[in-house]
């Protein structure tokens, strides 16, 4: 018996104290013996209080493993070795319960911490909307995602475009849709999903958010290409022919008629040898023409891979800078640039950003030749800086006439262009090659007048 110890020790103490009455008693009946009743009654005062001492050592060690457990404390322990033998076995029982507790709340904070590292470690940003309005971020994508920007309720979510914050609220349980983010200057296309949990009797929606406008940049990307491959294919493959047979019968047009000359005066033959030979021209030119025109549009097919290195972007805005601003005096242009902090790198291929940036620039200054409209004194500004998400920015902008909204939703569009003399492959090239390096660019169209691009790395 695991309290068979106890037991015979608490009936030994209640025989000696009922004996110890007993004596008490019977000595009580008799006159004279007053030190044997006071030396009886001390003696069954010290038995029944050092059994009451006992019952209560037993009976506190017993609420103290109850406490514990209430209070989840299993640091508590319970050794016997200031206690007497009695309450060994007692005391054991409790150690080895509370040693159980203690290696089941070790195997669920290691459980807790295996699961928060799994939800730390997702990709995807994941956040609970309660029915209150508060917002909990659930993992460091979650927060990386909003940046440094302080989102703890729904009206924080303003400072993300009216359509994010209409989505992330409006979406359903079990449901997914899109949702449009636009933050310090970066233009992203989300699908939220959404399911319902109820904690502590509150309700409140999980949300994860899946940032898909690489795969639609890149899969938009592969289209036109393919349409561009398949286009220039089949148009090379009928315009070299012509281009051939229009300069032969060229040739052949011109030697007959040195032959005609030599051996007629009929001028009317002449005259028509003459029309023959300008008509096959006008057609070899023209094809040769159409020719550059479809081999220009094979750039979108045959841009190289990035190689991309560490630079520092004051030395690319100083090339670049070089390059477009010579002439800009004469036409009076203004330039400008910046660059947030001074020593900001970017992981890039330096010669295709160079370019990105001097066709950009290039464009702003056309604009300014081209424009009816008269600016007091145009400027052109080249700027860099750390967004809030810790992504290098590069905007180049000016004071120009500015982009019309149906203008504007064609710009990346490849062959699309205004220009009397443009190929529309410029500015594609430029979305196709910052797709390459894993960045985007979109047209800040919210002033009417200013143009602005930006690119993020």
């Amino acid at each position: 018996m695991v309290f068979s110890l106890f037991a015979v020790t608490t009936l030994l103490r209640l025989g000696l104290i009922f004996i110890s009455l007993l004596a008490l008693v019977f000595v009580l009946q008799l006159e004279g013996y007053y030190a044997v009743t006071l030396l009886l009654s001390l003696t069954t005062l010290a038995l029944a209080g050092e059994f009451l001492h006992k019952l209560n050592k037993s009976h506190l060690e017993m609420i103290r493993f109850v406490d514990s457990i209430k209070n989840s404390d299993f640091s508590q322990k319970f050794t016997s070795h200031k206690t007497s033998k009695e309450l060994e076995p007692l005391l054991q029982s409790f150690e080895s319960a509370m040693q159980k507790l203690r290696m089941k709340r070790a195997e669920r904070e290691l459980d807790l911490n295996y699961l928060t590292s799994i939800v730390e470690h997702i990709p995807l940003p994941l956040i609970s909307i309660k029915t209150s309005g508060k917002i909990i971020l659930h993992n460091n994508a979650a927060r990386q995602f909003f940046a440094a920007s302080r989102v703890e309720n729904a009206e924080h979510l303003d400072a993300f475009g009216d359509t994010f914050k209409t989505a992330l609220l409006a979406v359903m349980p079990g449901k997914s849709q899109l949702a449009d983010y636009h933050f310090d200057g970066v233009k992203r296309r989300l699908t939220i999903s959404a399911s319902e949990l109820i904690i502590d009797g509150e309700n409140e929606k999980l949300i994860s958010m899946q940032d898909i406008q690489s795969e639609l940049d890149t899969a938009q990307l592969y289209a036109w290409q393919d349409l561009v491959r398949v286009l220039t294919h089949e148009i090379m493959n009928s315009i070299t022919p012509v281009a051939s047979l229009a300069k032969t019968a060229s040739e052949l047009v011109e030697h007959a008629k040195n032959g005609v000359e030599s051996n007629s005066n009929d001028i009317d033959i002449h005259d028509d040898l003459d029309d023959i030979k300008k008509a096959t021209d006008t057609v070899a030119s023209r094809s040769e023409s159409l020719n550059q025109f479809v081999q220009n549009y094979r750039s979108l097919t045959l841009m190289p891979t990035p190689e991309k290195k560490i630079i520092k972007v004051s030395d690319l805005f100083v090339k670049v800078t070089n390059l477009v601003t010579p002439n800009f005096n004469d036409n009076s242009i203004e330039f400008s640039s910046s660059i947030t902090p001074p020593s900001l790198e970017l992981n890039a291929d330096p010669d295709l950003i160079e370019q990105i940036l001097i066709n950009l620039i290039k464009n702003s200054e056309q604009a300014f030749n081209e424009s009816s409209k008269s600016t007091a004194l145009p400027s052109i500004a080249l700027n860099a800086r750390l967004n809030k998400n810790g992504h290098v920015v590069i905007e180049v902008k000016d004071n120009g006439p500015g982009i019309p909204d149906d203008i504007a939703k064609e710009v990346f569009v490849p062959f699309y262009t205004t220009k009397a003399k443009g190929s529309g492959v410029g500015l594609a090239f430029t979305r196709q090659t910052m797709i390459a390096h894993g960045g985007t660019i979109t047209l800040d169209n919210s002033r009417a007048d200013e143009t602005k691009f930006i690119l993020v790395f």
